[in-house]
C-alpha cells in the first residue's frame, strides 16, 4: 500500500508542477503577444536603468533592435498596421533576467504599460536584457507610459516616433 502511495505521488508531482508552469504564462498582460528574435544594437547607449520604446514602423525598429536570426530559430515580423509594437531593455548583467510586462490598461489618452524585471542567479556571461512585443493599436492613445515599483520610467508621447 505504501508502493502504490509513493509511485501516486511520483506519477501525480509532474503533472501538478506542468500547472504551475501554466500559472506563470498568465502573469503576462492579456492581449499582449511577445515578438521573439530581436536584440540592442551595440551602439545603443542607456540613459537609465531601462530603455524603452515604441515603434511605428519597421525602420523603426530596426534602428535600435538588431535581427538575431539563425538557422534555428523564427524572427516574428509585427504587425505595424493593426498593432502597436513596444520593447523594454535592461542594461547589460551578469544573472539571469526576465522582463515582464504584467498589465496594460488605457488611461483617458494614455496607454499604461507595467513590467517587472525578475531576476535570478548569477552566470558567468553577460546578457542584455530584452522584451519586443505587440497589442492592439488604438488610435486614441496619444501616450505610452512605462512603470515598474509604481514609477514612471519613460513616457513616449506618440506623436514622436521613437523616443529614447
Amino acid at each position: 500500500m505504501k508502493t502504490s502511495k509513493f509511485m501516486l505521488i511520483l506519477l501525480c508531482t509532474p503533472l501538478l508542477l506542468m500547472g504551475n508552469c501554466k500559472g506563470k504564462e498568465a502573469e503576462t498582460a492579456k492581449g499582449l503577444k511577445t515578438l521573439s528574435g530581436y536584440f540592442v544594437k551595440n551602439d545603443y547607449s542607456f540613459d537609465g536603468d531601462y530603455a524603452c520604446f515604441v515603434f511605428d514602423d519597421k525602420d523603426s525598429l530596426t534602428t535600435y533592435l538588431g535581427v538575431g536570426r539563425t538557422m534555428s530559430n523564427n524572427v516574428d515580423e509585427p504587425d505595424f498596421a493593426n498593432d502597436m509594437v513596444a520593447a523594454i531593455a535592461c542594461r547589460p548583467v551578469s544573472t539571469s533576467t526576465e522582463i515582464v510586462v504584467t498589465k496594460i490598461e488605457k488611461s483617458g489618452e494614455a496607454a499604461n504599460v507595467h513590467f517587472e524585471v525578475k531576476t535570478g542567479d548569477p552566470i558567468s556571461y553577460t546578457i542584455q536584457p530584452l522584451l519586443v512585443f505587440s497589442v492592439s493599436k488604438d488610435d486614441s492613445v496619444r501616450v505610452v507610459k512605462f512603470t515598474t515599483d509604481n514609477k514612471i520610467v519613460k513616457e513616449i508621447p506618440l506623436s514622436t516616433p521613437n523616443a529614447k
